[in-house]
């Protein structure tokens, strides 16, 4: 296929899928072998009125793309030296072992709020929070559970979104009361909690805010201009921001130029889960900055990050990211087996493909009809076959 007609095959998958209703916006950012080969944008930022055009510069939600940035930052701090992976959370967060001892319990859906009941298996034991270690976190075995609804514990935000610090030390006991899921090291769980911990930590670790933190620690350094936390207090106006879905059950509202995840909401924009907004292109520099090492972590730490750590029957984690496996993955089929990446909740991804020196960037708003899933996995590996087919 030559490059021309690959490009041209790529945008027609894309505005299929906006003309699917599956998102109004999209943007695609693709580095290979050291050169920027993609920087494209379609659709609207106001779908309904389409007055303004998505473009290259325009930012999306990067939803739990914010996590791959809060494991850089920490990751950078076990490179000086200053903490360890075996080093206990509570040594830094000392208020998550004040209850020290937790039973463990079920989780709770995001979608429907409903509980989940753990395992009859699971309910006859106790967690000490005390074992609770930095690679339990990056790894997403620290027992914790998936989710759960700390928004409910706080008024909702006004849109230009309040201090984060103040409504951080509203949250934190929430947070540090829990009970676990399964034991730490036991059992493989996404988890959002985690992630926020480990952005507080970084936050007592470094005495700077977390977005202090990742501005010295990694957007400095690759030079990463358009990657931000609450962009309307960093002066980016509505139109340069792509909005997400209507929350009817919350803020009600239209979720626009405001962090679409509630509970990052509830920390007032600014959490290590959830937070950032980005252009595609920054956030497959970022990406190439890891394939390369730009990021300069020391070459034992950095193999660490992007080799398997831990492992599920469906899923494989290396410190922070998500690991490539053949069967179903949001990269499609093609991808090598030492790929690694994540996604984001709001329709965003980044997948970076060692062996043929390829990043890619994909972001959409998918949840601007909702939060229904019909059309996002099949587009994003649809995407990525295309992709290798271009790039090979």
């Amino acid at each position: 296929m030559s490059g021309a007609d690959g490009c041209q095959r790529l945008g027609e998958r894309v505005l299929s899928a906006i003309d699917a209703g599956i998102f109004p916006a999209a943007s695609l950012a693709v580095m290979h072998r050291n050169s920027l080969v993609i920087n494209r944008a379609w659709g609207w930022v106001d779908p309904d009125e389409k007055t303004h055009r998505t473009s290259s510069q325009t930012l999306f939600d990067c939803a739990s793309l914010t996590k791959l940035f809060t494991t850089t930052v920490f990751l950078q701090l076990v490179n000086e030296g200053r903490i360890k992976l075996e080093d206990r959370l509570s040594a830094v967060v000392p208020e998550f072992s004040a209850e020290r001892l937790r039973p463990i319990v079920g989780q709770q859906d995001p979608h429907t709020l409903a509980p989940i009941a753990a395992s009859a298996e699971a309910g006859q034991n106790w967690v000490d929070a005390e074992t609770v270690t930095f690679r339990h976190l990056l790894t997403h075995t620290a027992g914790l559970p998936a989710w759960r609804a700390l928004f409910f514990e706080v008024r909702q935000p006004d849109p230009l979104i309040e201090d984060h610090e103040e409504r951080w030390r509203r949250l934190l006991p929430f947070i540090c009361r829990y009970p676990f899921h399964s034991v730490p090291a036991s059992q493989l769980v996404y988890s959002d909690l985690g992630m926020i911990l480990l952005g507080l930590a970084i936050t007592r670790l470094t005495r700077r805010t977390l977005p202090e933190a990742l501005e010295e620690y990694v957007l400095q350094l690759l030079k990463l201009g358009n990657i931000c936390f609450q962009p309307r207090l960093n002066g980016r106006e509505c139109v340069e921001i792509v909005p997400t879905e209507y929350d009817d059950r919350w803020r009600k509202r239209r979720i626009w130029g405001e962090v679409h995840d509630e509970n990052a909401a509830a920390m007032g924009g600014v959490a290590g889960h959830a937070g950032l907004f980005g252009t595609a292109e920054d956030v497959v520099r970022f990406g190439e900055a890891w394939r390369t090492n730009a990021i300069d972590l020391n070459l034992e730490l950095h193999q660490k990050a992007i080799q398997e750590q831990a492992a599920s029957a469906s899923e494989k984690r290396g410190l922070g990211w998500e690991l490539y496996t053949a069967q179903g993955s949001s990269a499609g089929d093609h991808f090598h087996e030492t790929a690694y990446g994540h996604t984001g909740f709001t329709g965003t991804s980044l997948w970076i493909d060692p062996e043929r020196e390829l990043v890619v960037s994909l972001l959409t708003n998918r949840v601007y009809q909702g939060r229904h899933e019909e059309g996002i996995h099949e587009f994003r590996r649809q995407m990525h076959d295309l992709l290798t087919e271009v790039m090979d």
